[in-house]
């Protein structure tokens, strides 16, 4: 086993004759999510004990010995190896490491780095750094450089990832769903991202109730806040809501569905009239994996990964800054920050208007 290998679990089991002498380590590796991860496994006589699926990155023995001594005295810390693992492609594409690429180099990876906040951004940065300043100090490159802190600046311009995975209206976001869901078929999860881009969290999304929402009107809770629905979301939220029934397919045949009225929720299932789902509100659980399909399939489509209710969410609000700034209100003043901060909730005041700034530039607006 290599140094610096150290197992997530272990399960030991009676050795029997041969225990020690006739032990063997084996290893095989795979790809999951980009990533490369080894199997260590050692082997007794009559049995295996399996180790743990262990991440491997590049440079891996400089960067597991940096991230045991970065992590030393921050037991739990996974900001060095999330870090690690971000910026592994780009030095396999280059040949080279993180310590040894150029500003140009170091630019190229950042692009591709998912650098989608400010506090992201910070948050490499001081790992970086540190890492940048540990293969100083143990002579482990000569010499090293810090291309990699200048590319990855405070001062990022992250438009290109913002018009990857950010929506840049309701429309957009309406125009993707339909890509990979009917909007007229009692599917749940448009309805949820619609909510979700009015600013409602997934349990307020799944919890609201029929009167905490208006369609002839266009106004639906948030909390204790009234926000007005736009055109095409109030259009998806309007065909759930008169629809009964919807049609399923499975390998042999297609079905009617019904909607289900047991619950005095917006968000209604829709299940054959038989099933013994009727009766039982949807749980975030199934939301969640709905929603995680419908991304699935938009990804099989060759769009980027971006309908996620995070994503979703923050365009949205993002949006409704925008239609603040257009009232108007000076969103940059921090006098306005409690109204900047009605609109977004528990994010970082600093990252909501880097991230907004951004968000501008994307789109031109």
């Amino acid at each position: 086993m290599q140094a610096g290998h150290v197992p997530a679990c272990m399960l030991f089991m009676p050795a029997g004759d041969g225990w020690g002498d006739n032990a063997h380590w084996i290893e095989t590796r795979r790809i999951r999510n980009g990533n490369i991860r080894t199997l260590k496994a050692l082997i007794f006589p009559g049995f295996c004990v399996i180790i743990a699926w262990v991440m491997i990155v590049y440079n891996d023995e400089i960067k597991r010995a940096f991230i045991g001594y970065y992590c030393a005295d921050k037991p739990g810390n996974t900001s060095a190896q999330s870090t690690m693992n971000a910026v592994e492609a780009a030095e396999i594409q280059t040949g080279k490491d993180i310590a040894q690429m150029s500003e140009v180099e170091a630019s190229a990876a950042v692009s591709k780095m998912d650098l989608n906040s400010l506090g992201t951004v910070y948050g490499k940065r001081i790992v970086i750094r540190e890492y940048l300043a540990w293969c100083k100090n143990n002579s482990v490159f000569d010499p090293v450089s810090d291309g990699f802190l200048k590319a990855l600046s405070p001062d990022l311009d992250i438009s290109p990832e913002i018009t990857r995975m950010i929506f840049r209206d309701d429309a957009d976001l309406v125009l993707s769903m339909q890509k990979v869901c009917p909007l007229n078929n009692g599917h749940f999860e448009p309805v949820v991202l619609a909510l979700a881009w009015m600013g409602l969290t997934k349990q307020q999304a799944l919890a609201l109730r029929d009167s905490e929402i208006n369609l002839d009107e266009r106004w639906v809770m948030r909390g204790d806040l009234v926000e007005y629905i736009p055109d095409a979301v109030w259009e998806v939220l309007s065909l759930f809501e008169q629809g009964r029934i919807g049609f399923r397919e499975n390998r042999t045949a297609t079905y009617q569905v019904v909607k289900d009225y047991s619950f005095d929720r917006f968000v209604k299932r829709f299940a054959p009239p038989d099933s013994s789902k009727i009766g039982e509100p949807l749980s975030q659980r199934q939301v969640e994996s709905g929603i995680y399909r419908m991304n699935q399939r938009y990804i099989e489509k060759g769009y980027p990964p971006r309908l996620t209710y995070s994503n979703v969410w923050k365009s949205g609000r993002f949006h409704a800054l925008l239609e603040l700034e257009r009232t108007g209100v000076d969103v940059f003043s921090f006098e306005n920050k409690d109204k900047v901060m009605l609109t977004f909730g528990s994010m970082n005041y600093r990252n909501i208007l880097w991230f907004y700034k951004a968000y501008k530039r994307a789109f031109d607006l």
